[in-house]
């Protein structure tokens, strides 16, 4: 009997132990899948269940050569793991893809419909039913064109990516900006090599676990060189912008179309409206992008 209310006893704090972890799933191509470093145990999820400890389990979902356009050479949506996705119910979902988007069969010709099938992606996902929270990660840098991959879409995919972010009040992860200084981290301009792996988890951990964290990306209405912010009062900018405050912010930031912060400010402060407004007048032509941050 003893024996029984032991092994009772440590089966219920197995299931209470999975039960209480956060599961995070990985969806990418071969960059999450690791092909170009031997595989997914020097892949970056396996580096960031390292950081992240036994309170997580990490699944990578990444499928070499997979675009998040549906008219592509090798889609996602067919040849991914949604299926696996689903089966897991991730607490924390991570998307990083475009990078195989931006090859010229892809992208010349069905570049107009990224933004939809990003935001059907979203859709797709929000179907869980483990309800995750899902977060965009831009894609790494191209450091030199390989593989019909080149900079000039990426950058077109990254701008799409923080307009998709904006529109559905979503996270974005950075890991373009903070490897572009490290070409020897890339082995054929396109693909990390384990450091860049390495680097990848520890940008993604920090955004999972920082004390302040990105809330949302809003476009502005900055498209044609206007004054988008001017004189206007803090509420009627984020009107502008198409986006409440939201309830926990308690910073803003913002940004050019090419990712420089232009400035920054505190959302919560009496002096708010009057610190918009005096930045505004100095880059108002630029704004291209404002981000919340919470505690």
């Amino acid at each position: 009997m003893k024996r029984f209310v032991a092994a009772l006893a440590c089966l219920l704090l197995i299931n209470w132990f999975t039960i209480a972890q956060t599961k995070i799933a990985c969806i990418g191509n071969s960059i999450t899948a690791g092909t170009a470093v031997g595989g997914t145990a020097n892949a970056y999820p396996a580096f960031l269940q390292t950081l992240l400890g036994t309170k997580y389990v990490v699944h990578n979902d990444g499928v070499s050569t997979t675009t998040m356009l549906k008219s592509s050479d090798f889609p996602y949506w067919t040849h991914g793991m949604l299926s696996d996705v689903f089966s897991f119910l991730p607490n924390i979902i991570t998307i990083k893809l475009g990078t195989n988007d931006t090859k010229p069969q892809n992208w010349d010709s069905h570049y107009q419909s990224f933004k939809a099938d990003y935001n059907a992606m979203i859709d797709t996902l929000n179907g869980i039913a483990s309800h995750p929270k899902i977060w965009l990660v831009l894609p790494v840098p191209v450091i030199q064109t390989n593989y019909g991959i080149n900079d000039t879409a990426l950058q077109k995919v990254i701008v799409m990516i923080k307009q998709v972010a904006a529109q559905r009040g979503l996270s974005v992860i950075d890991a373009n900006t903070p490897l572009k200084p490290f070409p020897q981290y890339f082995s054929d301009g396109v693909h990390p090599n384990i450091a860049g792996e390495d680097t990848i988890a520890h940008v993604i951990y920090r955004a999972l676990t920082a004390p302040t964290k990105i809330m949302a990306w809003a476009q502005t209405n900055n498209t044609n060189n206007e004054s988008s912010i001017g004189k206007l009062c803090f509420g009627e900018f984020l009107a502008r912008a198409s986006m409440r405050i939201p309830k926990d912010a308690v910073g803003l930031e913002a940004y050019s179309l090419s990712g420089k912060k232009l400035f920054q400010c505190r959302v919560k402060e009496p002096t708010a409206s009057r610190s918009l407004e005096e930045y505004g007048r100095t880059y108002a032509s630029e704004v291209m992008y404002i981000k919340f941050t919470r505690r």
